[in-house]
């Protein structure tokens, strides 16, 4: 079996553990770029190999801790499996060290910058729809692109989010402007696609293409900073937050986990607090 056989059916095999087609795409992805800078036989690479190309993303890629520790991930996922399999007597990922994860706060967008960017999109229906709906949802990316029409409850005003990050599902309460400019759009479709949100070639969208439409925009808008979909997640949080939101409350519509997961919105919050006060 050649290597490339080899490697297609590791990472299939990889696969079967994650529920996430986000953490697949992302760990195939890494495994892919490693081969492309490691051109050895699989059984020949070694942790120097491993550790070279960590460097090599570090210093020239620009990569952060947290997108090394994402790499760390997937090769250790990858050459447990070719352990598991004997494709390698030596697993050359397993003691490979964490680097330190330095603690983000999380960058909301301010209220000119949405302004300006929805100043854009606005002779857009389809697209008015999905940056309204990622601003006054909160939802992620993955979940924008899996909604179907038949999830959108219109008299209740709520969308039903069928999966979630981990495949859990849950309800998400929409604004009446959002309900708006949802049904504006869909009053310009004429097909037979489930899907909310589609592509002008009537496909479904992928994660990449919401990207595209984000930074479209933004340029068309002048705006200078990095917006990406997650930002509008970031924003409604911390505006939930802001405005003294039960805290359970905010993490079951946003679908984090458990609480602890809030508590950088809630530190950024308070450090922003402290600033606007410090200026008076």
């Amino acid at each position: 079996m050649n290597r490339e056989v080899t490697i297609n059916e590791i990472i299939k095999n990889c696969s079967r553990y994650y529920t996430s087609n986000d953490t697949i795409e992302t760990y195939e992805r890494y495994i892919r770029q490693f081969f492309e800078f490691c051109p050895k036989e699989i059984e020949e690479i070694t942790k120097r190999d491993i550790v070279r190309w960590l460097a090599h993303l570090r210093n020239n890629e620009g990569f952060s801790s947290r997108t090394i520790h994402i790499c760390i991930a997937a090769l250790k996922a990858f050459f447990e499996e070719c352990s598991f399999n004997e494709v390698v007597e030596t697993n050359p990922a397993l003691k490979l060290e964490w680097p330190k994860l330095e603690e983000l706060e999380p960058k909301s967008l301010d209220n000119y910058t949405i302004f300006k960017l929805k100043e854009a999109v606005k002779k857009h229906p389809r697209d008015r729809a999905i940056v309204e709906v990622l601003h006054r949802t909160g939802i992620r990316v993955s979940e924008l692109i899996n909604i179907h029409i038949e999830d959108v409850w219109w008299d209740e005003r709520q969308i039903w989010i069928r999966k979630g990050k981990g495949l859990k599902e849950r309800i998400v309460p929409i604004s009446r402007i959002c309900k708006h400019y949802l049904q504006e759009y869909l009053a310009t479709r004429n097909d037979d696609n489930p899907f909310l949100f589609i592509s002008k070639r009537n496909k479904e969208f992928t994660r990449q293409g919401i990207y595209k439409i984000i930074k479209k925009y933004c340029k068309k808008a002048g705006i200078k900073e990095n917006v990406y979909p997650h930002r509008f997640r970031h924003t409604l949080i911390t505006e939930l937050i802001n405005k003294g939101a039960d805290e359970a409350k905010v993490a079951d519509l946003s679908g984090h986990k458990n609480l602890d997961s809030l508590q950088t919105y809630a530190k950024a919050s308070k450090t922003k607090l402290k600033t606007e006060y410090d200026r008076m």
